[in-house]
């Protein structure tokens, strides 16, 4: 499963210390996953505590295009803009995934900190959709 692009044009930080739970029973997926996102402007060794858990159920009838259904919290998320690392800043999400081929994508942001900006971000919601594509597709 790969997003034909992705959602936004931040910078991917790594996740750390991943732990993941998963029970299947009759091709329904329930998961929980609990990891560290890497803040570049932290030391790595003071950033030990979990800050994003992923949770739902992901139905795989189809396994290659299995049916989601997560939500996805995090807590002191870095984010820094692609093209201009200097506009960054710090937010608490929430955000729903839910679809098959096509995800809905809802959340919402509680912005913490925002450097480099003219105007300061405010907390924001959000609704979009992603359409997935399939492996033999091209980019």
């Amino acid at each position: 499963m790969r997003l034909k692009t992705f959602p936004v044009q931040l910078k991917p930080e790594p996740i750390r210390r991943l732990n993941l739970d998963l029970n299947i029973n009759d091709n329904v997926g329930q998961a929980n996953l609990v990891g560290t996102l890497y803040n570049p402007k932290k030391s790595l060794g003071l950033q030990t505590e979990p800050n994003l858990q992923i949770g739902g159920t992901l139905n795989f009838e189809e396994i290659l295009k299995p049916e989601l259904n997560l939500i996805v919290n995090g807590y002191d998320i870095y984010f820094a803009k692609l093209e201009n690392l200097n506009l960054n800043g710090v937010t608490d999400l929430t955000v729903s995934i839910i679809g098959k081929n096509v995800l809905d994508l809802q959340g919402s942001l509680k912005i913490k900190k925002s450097n480099g900006f003219l105007v300061p971000l405010a907390d924001t919601e959000f609704e979009t959709k992603h359409r997935i594509r399939n492996i033999d597709e091209e980019k």
